[in-house]
């Protein structure tokens, strides 16, 4: 009888095409016959063998070829290298290998291999529940000193690290931070981890991603001073974070001449941080051997890996790999008939035991409940909280957090604001952020706002012309005031030609370049001139911002209709905008709070006027988009201009961190791409708290005269003013500095974990919240010129949306006014300016339906 089994289980495994040995990761697979043999090293860190075991899996099952490792200390390898003993390092970091590098490298001796994929990141973490009693406990720059004292007391003033963290010390010191530096193995350090999280208790740790305690607990990471080059100019003098390491191959010089197909092969292989500790994870945490797990990953990412794999010439599987499945292949012939009834027949019977059994079930619910309904996945969850509440062994407090998030979920408060994040701050600014942030659903009845209705203009047809090429328009410096004073009109419609011409829009979706321009105009002209902030200029100035955080490496290669919803959003963001915001429109019962029923709505407004604008036969633009085409970009568009509601500033922001946090940023994943296009314009919108403090100033300027026209209304509607609002009692440095910590930053933070380049504007923010609080002591309250300054010489743009915009919260309205467009000089363009030329004018009138600056008054009807 045992006999029988075994040859029933040998046909079963033969016929499902399972492995037949456990140490055989592929069936079709070669078998290494001692001829060639690639001599790998590595090191003493989990990692290392992760890359050693998928490297010989590969080597031997894929080319064939035998793999003898090493694992050495980190200094010995390169002699290895060097001399052939070794043929490849897999992962090389460069702290503390630099001088190796300079000798064995720069001399030639031993060859920079490429990539590996990992990005090396060391820092210091808290555990993530930390952040329910001290909410700002992961920004130790963020964080007050009295903030960080009880946080250093809580955590009993010591920073757990390893021995090889060069510089926890030196940092501690240099900020002042009272906290003891205890270096301790990696075993005692994730001791104290997990004691920590089975405790409840506080901690601060020195790790380095990639780590698999990174998904076994839920970690938050501290933030330093952004890093620098000249922090670490003296190591005795390091203030700043660790700075991220691209992690390399290194290479024995005739690797690649001798084991072509094998340097192939692993000069292709790339991993990223979530391989690695997803592997890792499975050694340490599921008890698999790393030859297991490896083989695992490889079994689940064939579509990564097989591009790794040379095509070859020198036969196919050998006769190892070939007897076996032929004889296999005859065996299942023979059984499989007869396993194969057997299974049907037991299948037959369970199923019919399990449909009787559902019947009876649902017999029972009926009688119970009366009908059967579907459940939305909001239910879905709530219930699985039930049942995990039912848990005898969860602690009364863990208990109260399933409740809190039932609550949440079951009232839809999931990115509401929570006030109690708030209890800390001055009670002006506490106000200030409250209006901003939480909408106001109902109003009052007293007199709205009147209409803006700017007037008709001509004008001549303009093209694009060359590419931007070298011009500061590619730098965030660039100074948009600047370029006003010498360029000509319509200083918005020129920069959307250049940007569209430049990311190569106009030949890929086949767009008339003189259609385009109409457009463009059009729409400036459906921008409010009178307001201070709110005009087309402001509107030039997030084009430019979104133009150059496309240009970062994560944005550069999206898809190219998303490229054009992005920029023309950015473009169409605050069409028609009146210079209040969305509470004041609310409050007062406006006309536009009617029509879009208190939900978003100055945005809901400035989208439905673009797409008016595009209804019209000689803007459209956009004619030879597909019709899928045409609905993707208006989904795009719509969610992307809804977005920059502040309303809707913490969902956005959630969204974006709950990506990052559970299931990571995924660049091919369109739902990714969308949550960060969000954030981006975003940044955008409010991106000028970010500029340098000379241009920063100026947008302040006009942002607080637009605010404190907004308080005029208000006091002349009887109408509590908002707070920041009233000119006779504002202190612009306050708001300004509360603008940018509460509301800049928090999306910036999350944003700079994947474009790093984003540093560079937290670093412009960091000192403007520095300038302004210098002023805080010598200046009670600023009240600019009610028109601001330095206005572009075509018609600009209005004021704020409702949005928190860049240098603080942005809005207030202007009474009816009509604006004056200036029209395009049919004499042609004529200018110094390298941003300018791009676009030239010619003589051609535009004689089409009508083409007018058409009234924002249509979307203001009562």
């Amino acid at each position: 009888m045992s006999n029988y089994n075994g040859g029933l289980l040998f046909l079963l495994v033969c016929a499902l095409g399972l492995p037949v040995a456990s140490s055989v990761c592929f069936q079709d697979r070669y078998t290494p016959d001692g001829s060639r043999s690639v001599a790998i090293v590595g090191g003493y860190w989990m990692a290392s063998d992760v890359n050693l075991a998928l490297a010989t899996i590969l080597l031997q099952e894929k080319l064939g070829t035998a793999v003898t490792t090493t694992v050495v200390d980190n200094h010995e390898k390169w002699e290895l290298l060097r001399e052939g003993t070794g043929h490849i390092a897999l992962e090389v970091w460069t702290s503390g290998e630099e001088q190796d590098k300079e000798a064995y490298i720069g001399s030639g001796q031993v060859i920079n291999g490429g990539p590996l994929g990992v990005i090396g990141r060391n820092g210091w973490y808290i555990p993530t529940f930390c952040l329910e009693r001290y909410p700002r406990a992961d920004n130790f720059v963020g964080m007050s000193p009295s903030e960080r004292e009880e946080f250093f007391t809580a955590v009993n003033h010591t920073l757990w690290s390893s021995p090889w963290a060069t510089f926890d010390e030196q940092i501690c010191r240099s900020n002042g931070w009272n906290l003891a530096v205890v270096p301790t193995d990696e075993s005692v350090l994730l001791a104290k981890i997990d004691e920590a999280f089975e405790l409840h208790q506080c901690i601060v740790f020195y790790l380095w991603d990639p780590h698999h305690y990174l998904l076994k607990h839920a970690l938050s990471r501290v933030t330093l001073p952004y890093y620098t080059d000249s922090c670490y100019e003296h190591s005795s003098d390091v203030f700043c974070d660790y700075p991220e390491e691209v992690l390399y191959k290194a290479l024995w010089p005739v690797f690649p001449t001798e084991f072509p197909h094998e340097f192939s092969l692993l000069k292709q292989l790339s991993l990223t941080n979530e391989d690695q500790m997803d592997i890792m994870y499975d050694v340490a945490e599921r008890g698999f051997t790393y030859e297991e797990a490896s083989c695992l990953w490889l079994q689940n990412h064939t579509a990564t890996w097989a591009t790794w794999i040379p095509a070859r010439s020198n036969g196919g599987p050998s006769a190892e790999v070939l007897v076996p499945a032929i004889v296999c292949s005859v065996a299942a012939l023979f059984g499989i008939s007869l396993v194969g009834m057997a299974l049907l027949i037991h299948q037959r019977r369970k199923l019919q035991k399990s449909n009787d059994a559902l019947q009876r079930q649902l017999s029972v619910m009926i009688q119970m409940r009366g009908d059967i309904g579907f459940s939305s996945q909001a239910e879905s969850v709530i219930q699985m909280l039930e049942e995990l509440q039912g848990n005898s062994h969860l602690k009364a407090n863990e208990l109260r957090n399933l409740e809190l998030i039932k609550h949440l979920i079951a009232e839809k408060k999931l990115y509401q604001f929570d006030e109690q994040q708030l209890m800390c701050v001055e009670s002006e600014a506490k106000a200030f952020l409250l209006d901003q942030l939480v909408p106001k659903l109902e109003g009052s009845f007293c007199t709205p706002a009147r209409t803006v209705t700017p007037s008709n203009s001509n004008f001549g047809v303009v093209k694009c012309g060359v590419k931007v090429t070298e011009h500061r328009i590619n730098k965030w410096s660039f100074d948009l005031f600047e370029y006003t004073q010498t360029a000509e009109a319509h200083t918005l419609s020129t920069i959307a030609c250049l940007l569209l011409r430049h990311h190569g829009l106009i030949e890929e979706f086949e767009i008339d370049e003189a259609t385009f321009m109409a457009f463009a105009i059009v729409a400036e002209q459906n921008y409010v001139d009178t307001n201070p902030y709110h005009t087309s200029l402001h509107a030039a100035d997030v084009m430019q911002a979104v133009h150059w955080l496309m240009c970062t490496e994560l944005l550069c290669n999206i898809p190219p209709l998303e490229k054009l919803a992005l920029l023309i959003a950015a473009l169409a963001h605050d069409l028609c905008h009146p210079g209040v915001n969305n509470n004041f429109l609310v409050s007062s019962m406006d006309p536009l709070a009617i029509q879009y029923n208190d939900q978003s709505v100055l945005e809901s407004m400035h989208a439905a006027r673009l797409f008016q604008l595009l209804k019209q036969e000689n803007l459209n633009f956009l004619k030879h988009l597909s019709i899928d085409q045409f609905r993707l970009f208006r989904k795009s568009v719509i969610t992307l201009i809804l977005s920059t509601d502040m309303a809707k500033h913490l969902e956005v922001i959630g969204e974006f961190n709950s990506i990052l946090k559970v299931s990571h940023f995924d660049s091919g994943n369109s739902q990714h791409r969308l949550a960060l296009e969000r954030v981006v314009l975003k940044v955008a919108d409010i991106s000028n708290v970010s500029r340098p403090w000379k241009i920063a100033s100026v947008w302040a300027n006009k942002v607080v005269a637009e605010l404190f026209g907004q308080g005029d209304k208000e006091k002349s509607l009887k109408m509590d003013v908002s707070p920041f609002m009233d000119r006779h009692n504002t202190n612009q440095a306050k708001m300004q500095s509360t603008f940018i910590q509460f509301v800049m930053m928090p999306l910036l933070d999350p944003l700079a974990g994947v474009m790093p380049e984003v540093s560079e504007l937290i670093s412009n923010a960091k000192m403007n919240i520095s300038s302004w609080q210098q002023q805080l002591s010598s200046s009670p309250r600023t009240s600019p010129p009610a028109t601001g300054h330095l206005r572009a010489s075509g018609p600009q743009s209005t004021p704020s949306n409702g949005h928190l915009r860049a240098s603080g919260p942005h809005s207030t309205a202007t009474a009816a006014t009509t604006t004056a467009t200036t029209p395009l000089q049919n004499s042609g363009t004529t200018t110094n300016t390298p941003l300018r030329t791009s676009c030239t004018a010619t003589n051609t009138p535009l004689r089409t339906s009508g083409a007018t600056a058409t009234p924002c008054a249509a979307d203001r009807a009562s």
